[in-house]
Parts: C-alpha cells; sequence; structure tokens
C-alpha cells in the first residue's frame, strides 16, 4: 500500500459526494455547483403563497356571502324597511310585506348566487395559477386590479372593513405573482409550448 490520493473517479469532477463516514449530513445526492433553474414540477414558494391566499379570498368570499344572506333575511323584520314599503304601497298600491318578503326573497337568491360564482372563480384562478396555465398571471391580474378599483371607490365613500381587507389581499397576490421565482416558474412551464 502506498499513501498516494485516490485516484479520480471515472464518474469526474462533477461528483462532489463526501463519504458518509466523513460528513454524517451526507445524502447520497451531489451538491449543485449552480442555483436551480426553475422546473415546471415545482411550485416555487411566491406562488404556493399566492395560491393559498387565493384559497383563503375563496373562504372570506363563502364567509361574506353568508353574512349578506343573513343580514338581508334579517329586513324582514326592520322597521325602517317596513316604512319606506308602507309608504311606497300608499303611494303606488299594493302589499308592504308581499313587496318586502319579494324583495328578501331575490336578495337572498343573489347573494348566494354571486357567492357561488365568485368563489368557483377564485378557485378556478388558483388551481390555474398553480397548474401554470398561460392565462392565470393575466387573469389574476385582471381580477386583481378590478378588486382594488372597486375597494379603493367603497374606501372613499367610507371605512370599509371589507374593502381594506380586499385591498390587503389582492396587493399582496399581485406582489407574489410577480416575484422573479414566480416569472421563473411561469416562463418554465410556457417553454415545453412553444
Amino acid at each position: 500500500m502506498t499513501d498516494q490520493p485516490p485516484s479520480p473517479s471515472p464518474e469526474g469532477p462533477e461528483d462532489d459526494r463526501v463519504p458518509e463516514a466523513e460528513n454524517p449530513y451526507a445524502t447520497d445526492a451531489p451538491v449543485p455547483r449552480e442555483p436551480a433553474q426553475a422546473s415546471a414540477e415545482v411550485l416555487p414558494g411566491p406562488l404556493n403563497n399566492a395560491v393559498r391566499l387565493m384559497y383563503l379570498g375563496a373562504a372570506l368570499q363563502v364567509a361574506i356571502g353568508a353574512w349578506l344572506f343573513f343580514f338581508v333575511s334579517r329586513l324582514r323584520d326592520d322597521d325602517e324597511v317596513r316604512r319606506v314599503y308602507e309608504e311606497y304601497v300608499a303611494d303606488a298600491g299594493g302589499d308592504a310585506q308581499a313587496l318586502i318578503d319579494s324583495a328578501v326573497t331575490n336578495w337572498r337568491i343573489g347573494a348566494v348566487v354571486a357567492t357561488v360564482l365568485l368563489t368557483a372563480l377564485w378557485f378556478l384562478v388558483a388551481w390555474a395559477v398553480r397548474n401554470g396555465k398561460r392565462w392565470a398571471r393575466p387573469t389574476a391580474t385582471g381580477l386583481g386590479v378590478l378588486a382594488l378599483i372597486g375597494s379603493i371607490y367603497t374606501l372613499l365613500g367610507g371605512l370599509n372593513v371589507i374593502a381594506i381587507g380586499t385591498v390587503v389581499l389582492s396587493s399582496a397576490i399581485l406582489y407574489l405573482l410577480y416575484r422573479p421565482a414566480s416569472t421563473a416558474y411561469f416562463a418554465a412551464v410556457a417553454a415545453p409550448r412553444r
């Protein structure tokens, strides 16, 4: 036996593995020399967080829809609503209670339909972002900008907790959609389609 260093392995200098006896933290995988490229299989952290925020948006949409449904239901017994409808009936004729019941029913149906459609839209855009669909980021951007415009317009009329929450949520999602890792992911997913 000689005291010469071992000869280079046939795998070449790319093999950076250290024997396990020398490195207790070793894995079988070689240490990469370059930063990892964006992969279509791995959703980057910012996009994963954006998708989670979209799921949060869907949950909040359901909560707001349920609140609106029950709030509108309470209007049947509101004295001010009854007074306004009775004044209308005095001029136009009809049954005030029947008009109130009809209005409440229509608002409840509208609240349910809007909640279902908007919640489905949240889930659709989240699914598209997670799967790197070409239309996902422009669609999410357009919807986010519309939500910001509507919320800011609402805030011009006075303080509104839902509008503030929408501004924060939309801004965070838009920020995460355009982080460098997110842009690289969408480019990597779109590359095979070209």
